[in-house]
């Protein structure tokens, strides 16, 4: 696998392979959510059931940042069961913390094809 390719030369965006980009596409949109969660906690702060349910939501949020910015075996896992190089996702720390990687899970399916046929045809 090239240095910050995406996706490796050898799955297909089928099966388990699409399972996994889920698994990453749903971190990036949780993680993106937290600017609006904080917002929400101050909006919400007088009402006690409501605010419990924000401040769970962001403590999701905020772990899902972790796991996308942080080097982890699992988050290595993850990346190579979806067939992207986990220093792809690393280099966009920045990127996920600043809440601008928000991207379409039919976005992600679309480009992990569109990459598959560039290396097949290579």
């Amino acid at each position: 696998m090239d240095n910050n390719m995406l996706y490796s030369k050898s799955n297909e965006v089928t099966g388990e392979r699409r399972l996994w980009l889920e698994v990453i596409y749903q971190a990036i949109e949780d993680a993106t959510r937290i600017d609006l969660l904080t917002e929400l906690l101050e909006v919400n702060r007088w009402k006690p059931m409501r605010l419990s349910a924000v401040k769970a939501e962001l403590f999701e949020a905020q772990r899902s940042l972790a796991w996308l910015t942080t080097p982890s075996k699992d988050l290595t896992e993850v990346c190579c069961l979806a067939g992207i190089d986990v220093n792809a996702v690393l280099d966009r720390r920045d990127q996920f913390k600043a809440g601008k990687s928000r991207v379409s899970s039919t976005e992600l399916h679309l480009l992990a094809r569109s990459i598959d046929a560039s290396i097949n045809s290579d």
